[in-house]
């Protein structure tokens, strides 16, 4: 089902502004047979609380509790603030209408462990592309490992504190959102140069030659809601770079032949954090993560790979032939 839902995308024609170069993606639009709201629309809604598990908390896990009669989606990489510490989503995750569901998250505010408000609230951006690509490295290794969505939590505080450095941010808890804010007229006046189009679904990014990201949402409602926030993800790691002059064939070439090599990946199937499946994926210089529920594939995310691909077996490397885990079980309170 996702070979064929990937067949199915093309890419528009690319907008460059400073180093960062984006594609719109279009593909077939799902028929809406599963209802969802976003986090903010929920949180907004009052169907939604995000709290820490307890009252003295734990850094890997929050508890979210979907009072509605809907299901909510959280992104890999959502940012939640407040409680004893920020932080996000390891991956997307469809909560159950009705549901209390233990959130696997990591930290991204390294020197605050006090309480600062009872619930979470959602931030209008979600972890910058370059740290997403290291805590989907480190969750797909736990999952494989011991079948936990866990993130390598050291890390990830390198990452937000390099984050935090480059945007010359003043963070006394070394908080993400923190560099966020010090380079938000830098993001704000680069994603204004990608205007979203007609019945888009996604983005293929580069920082100027180097494939950052591609994100696929399977409609076009949802996508549209979510624009500025993946746009963000993108736009404050690209602020940091020095552009580079780029022929746009052959950013079109390597932009075609990363497309090729998603669809040629081998995907791990795992039973999801809520609804659906969780799917891993790798391929020659690439992985990828998403979340599958009944025929519809919510959300798909790949990126470059930092490592030289692992070897696989003969039957691991067969295309698309799922391996379902007998290690994870969903994971729900009460």
């Amino acid at each position: 089902m996702i070979a064929e839902y990937l067949a199915g995308i093309s890419l528009g024609t690319a907008v460059s502004k400073g180093s960062m170069t984006v594609f719109p993606v279009f593909g077939r639009s799902a028929t809406q047979e599963s209802e969802y709201l976003l986090i903010q629309e929920a949180l907004d809604n009052g169907v939604l609380q995000i709290t820490e598990l307890s009252e003295g908390g734990r850094v890997p896990e929050l508890l979210a509790v979907n009072t509605g009669k809907q299901s909510v989606l959280l992104i890999d990489g959502d940012q939640v603030v407040g409680g004893l510490q920020d932080r996000v989503v390891n991956c997307s995750i469809l909560l159950a209408p009705e549901s209390r569901t233990k959130l696997p998250v990591s930290c991204t505010e390294r020197a605050r462990w006090r309480s600062t408000s009872h619930e979470f609230r959602s931030a209008d951006f979600i972890m910058s592309s370059d740290s997403r690509r290291k805590k989907m490295h480190s969750v797909s290794d736990s999952l494989r490992r011991s079948g936990s969505f866990a993130g390598n939590q050291a890390e990830i505080w390198n990452a937000v504190s390099d984050l935090n450095m480059k945007s010359g941010a003043q963070s006394p808890t070394d908080a993400m959102k923190d560099g966020f804010a010090a380079k938000k007229l830098d993001i704000d006046d680069l994603i204004a140069a990608f205007p979203i189009r007609q019945h888009q679904q996604g983005i293929l990014v580069f920082h100027n030659a180097r494939v950052a990201g591609l994100e696929i949402l399977s409609r076009e409602d949802v996508f549209l809601k979510l624009y500025d926030k993946l746009m963000r993800s993108f736009a404050i790691d690209g602020s940091f770079l020095e552009p580079r002059v780029i022929r746009k064939s052959v950013l079109s070439t390597t932009a075609k032949a990363f497309i090729a090599g998603v669809t040629k990946c081998t995907a791990e199937t795992f039973p999801s954090i809520g609804l659906g499946n969780a799917c891993r994926f790798s391929g020659k210089g690439m992985i990828g993560a998403g979340l599958v529920h009944g025929n519809e594939v919510i959300h798909l995310s790949f990126c470059a790979a930092e490592d030289p691909p692992r070897e696989h077996d003969d039957e691991r490397m067969a295309g698309f032939r799922n391996r379902q885990s007998n290690e994870m079980g969903r994971r729900a309170v009460g």
